[in-house]
């Protein structure tokens, strides 16, 4: 009784390295290492008893196809693909090492210089919160309360030096006053009046003073 084989393979299995999503060995570096599926024509010449003796002992069995087959060679055939492989893994090592390395290196120095610009950019905006907040309308109204005090004080004191003055005034500086005075009091009232209307909460587009 002869031995249970492996049946042969309905279809050859080949590798396609195109397919592959990391190929680590080109199509030209491949190996198809081919394992004979049948017993060595010499098992036809070997006697019953032999053959009865190897099917009762699966290691001799085993040895008896390890001495006589071409196992050698194809150890010797998965060596050197393996050995093609490293030499092929290790060139692209280099290339990570020589190409994406300093890639690396240019996208952490962009984004150290990224998290620098956005520690400015924070800063920056706390800041614009905080003058905001002074243009607030509560603070326009006390801006403009005091700009309006400031202008009434201006042109009261005009008229206190024209009165308090020891000389007699003549036209020209009389005229010269009521000029400055006009201006300065319709001033008073345009801020005035703007200071009204923040009273009544009627600010758009109204220029801070």
């Amino acid at each position: 009784m002869l031995p249970n084989v492996p049946p042969k393979p309905l279809k050859e299995q080949v590798l396609d390295h195109d397919k592959l999503e990391y190929p680590l060995v080109p199509t030209s570096v491949t190996q198809r290492l081919k394992f004979p599926s049948e017993l060595p024509q010499y098992f036809n010449e070997l006697s019953t008893a032999k053959l009865q003796e190897l099917a009762r002992s699966p290691d001799l069995l085993q040895s008896y196809l390890y001495k006589t087959s071409n196992f050698d060679q194809i150890g010797t055939e998965i060596v050197e693909s393996l050995e093609k492989q490293i030499e092929y893994t290790t060139k692209l090592l280099k290339n990570v090492k020589e190409d994406i390395v300093p890639q690396t290196d240019q996208i952490n120095k962009q984004l150290e210089q990224f998290h620098e610009k956005l520690k400015k950019f924070d800063q920056l905006q706390v800041r614009m919160y905080d003058l905001l907040n002074k243009y607030s309308r509560e603070s326009i109204i006390r801006a403009v309360e005091r700009s309006v005090n400031d202008k009434d004080r201006d042109t009261k004191s005009l008229v206190d030096q024209i009165r308090s003055s020891p000389a007699e005034i003549d036209e020209a500086q009389l005229a010269s006053f009521m000029s400055t005075y006009t201006t300065e009091r319709q001033e008073y009232y345009l801020k005035l009046e703007k200071l009204h209307r923040l009273y009544e909460e009627r600010v758009g587009g109204l220029e801070t003073p």
